[in-house]
């Protein structure tokens, strides 16, 4: 039997399922992350003021951060969830991977997951069900999920 797992993410939240069986008749929780920051407001992030600097004109000019705050916590988030999933892959816990989140998070997700676990990745879906319980996930794959 081969074991999928699928991820349901959010900017704030994973939560990693496993697949009873290729026909979903039932899905189990196996890891659930938690990223608060990712939920938190940019100003609640953001604790300090832009940077501020003179020129010769007398004038001061504010200066902006390269990446803002919020894509810089789903960043480091997404990095934490590809990592788990590349380790599992390593110790073969899964043998496909489906992959659930919003359009920005899926490529983070996609872009920080290493050689074993991208190898997995057999589903890609732009939607956020993070939010789902384990009963709606498993209703929502058997209709949507394309490659089972």
């Amino acid at each position: 039997m081969h074991t999928t797992w699928v991820i349901a993410a959010d900017a704030s939240r994973a939560r990693i399922f496993e697949l009873e069986d290729r026909k979903i008749s039932a899905v189990h929780t196996v890891k659930e992350f938690e990223h608060k920051q990712g939920r938190a407001h940019i100003r609640e992030i953001n604790t300090d003021a832009d940077g501020r600097f003179g020129s010769r004109d007398g004038q001061s000019h504010v200066s902006q951060p390269a990446v803002d705050a919020a894509q810089h916590e789903m960043d480091v988030f997404s990095k934490i969830v590809g990592d788990y999933l590349d380790k599992a892959a390593q110790q073969r816990r899964y043998e496909h991977l489906w992959v659930l989140a919003p359009p920005k998070l899926l490529g983070l997700i996609r872009q920080n997951l290493g050689k074993s676990a991208s190898s997995l990745v057999e589903e890609e879906i732009a939607k956020d069900i993070s939010w789902f319980d384990e009963r709606d996930i498993q209703d929502y794959l058997r209709r949507h999920a394309t490659r089972h």
